[in-house]
């Protein structure tokens, strides 16, 4: 099995084969093993969007450091009309990638120079307690 974790450009489904190819002669794997690497969630395939070292800067937030004015305030509520809008919906996707990139398992709007009253929590499977 691979132990490092590789990213590599996501390209037309044509030229896919070749990347892959490639891909495996250059970290030194046969393809079978590369192809099951990549189907395991082992190596990453990135959107066209990222760049080469694997962030999408378009959905990447900054996090306020420790002590920030921001993160002593009270957060607004989030006004009605961002309800169900674009602009919300926005923040959410880039608060979850940013949090995704960090390890994290939760993230506030304020932590990101938002204040809002928005939060997001990754939570895996939980088991029933009978």
């Amino acid at each position: 099995m691979l132990k490092k974790r590789r990213k590599f450009i996501n390209y037309e489904i044509e030229q896919l084969q070749e990347v892959v190819q490639k891909a495996s002669d250059d970290i030194g794997v046969d393809l079978d093993e590369f192809q099951a690497a990549v189907r395991d969630g082992e190596i990453e395939l990135l959107d066209e969007d990222d760049d080469e070292d694997g962030l999408n800067r378009d959905l990447l937030l900054e996090l306020l450091p420790v002590g920030h004015s921001m993160l002593t305030k009270v957060a607004e509520p989030v006004p009605a009309v961002l309800f169900g809008s674009e602009q919300l919906k926005g923040l959410v996707d880039k608060m979850f990638y940013t949090m995704e990139l960090n390890e994290g398992l939760g993230l506030a709007a304020p932590q990101v120079g938002h204040s809002l009253r928005v939060i997001i929590i990754q939570q895996d499977e939980v088991e029933a307690v009978r």
